[in-house]
């Protein structure tokens, strides 16, 4: 493990030690099961250029068996959630998010210059940080989705996470100032009314503390566009 002293403050300190918490994950079903109930989730649609979500993103990947595992967990909630919504928890589309680098756009190639930097910065973050192992435990609903929690078995993911945003400088200001509470990785975005919201609330309640094992990871960044169903990333490296 390499142990590193950040000459940017500013920019990485809301990248360090997220961690699932029991406080976390009651206070978002609490939030996320009203708002379903009611009604009153939010909703995706697709992204168009200048849309503050979906843009660039470093990801950490889970690997071909926990990939799997999500996949399966987001079919049995799609059941009850019903069609139309986006189960980013299938294997092609299964992430951790480490940081948005920008808004949605639609020029980004490997060979832009904005990508063959984004690329230094995170193989430089990468050779300051050993393997990334998660163990994903515990399933909640926030206001806008059903994710699967993740917690690091070290502090690799979060060395990871603050040196990259130490290495990006500049170019990680889109996300300077915001802080994700945990790792997490999304299974399903809703994207309008829930077909069985009780039934919903209900799945997830008693999934809670599910253990679903753990995970070795790999950073990519994506980039992402709308298929017609769901949002899918394309790997720029």
């Amino acid at each position: 493990m390499r142990v590193f002293v950040s000459g940017a403050e500013s920019q990485s300190s809301v990248c360090h030690h997220r961690a699932v918490t029991r406080e976390n994950f009651d206070r978002l079903f609490t939030v996320g099961s009203a708002a379903v109930l009611c009604g009153s989730h939010r909703t995706d649609v697709p992204p168009t250029p200048g849309s503050q979500r979906w843009g660039p993103s470093v990801c950490l990947r889970p690997d071909p068996q926990m990939a799997q595992t999500l996949a399966e967990m987001t079919d049995v909630a799609m059941e009850y959630a019903g069609p139309g919504h986006w189960p980013t928890g299938h294997s092609a589309s299964s992430h951790f998010t480490v940081r948005v680098l920008d808004e949605f756009r639609t020029d980004l190639t490997p060979a832009h210059r904005d990508v063959i930097g984004y690329l230094g910065a995170i193989r430089r973050a990468a050779a300051r940080s050993d393997d990334i192992w998660l163990r994903v435990s515990g399933v909640t609903l926030a206001l806008g989705s059903v994710m699967a929690g993740a917690a690091p078995v070290d502090s690799c993911a979060d060395t990871f996470a603050a040196a990259l945003a130490e290495e990006l400088g500049a170019a990680g200001r889109h996300e300077a100032a915001f802080d994700r509470p945990f790792w997490y990785c999304n299974l399903i975005h809703f994207t309008g009314p829930i077909l069985a919201p009780g039934a919903l609330v209900g799945w997830v309640g008693e999934r809670r503390s599910l253990d679903l094992g753990l995970t070795s990871t790999r950073a990519e960044l994506l980039d992402w566009s709308y298929d017609g169903a769901q949002m899918m990333p394309t790997v720029l490296g």
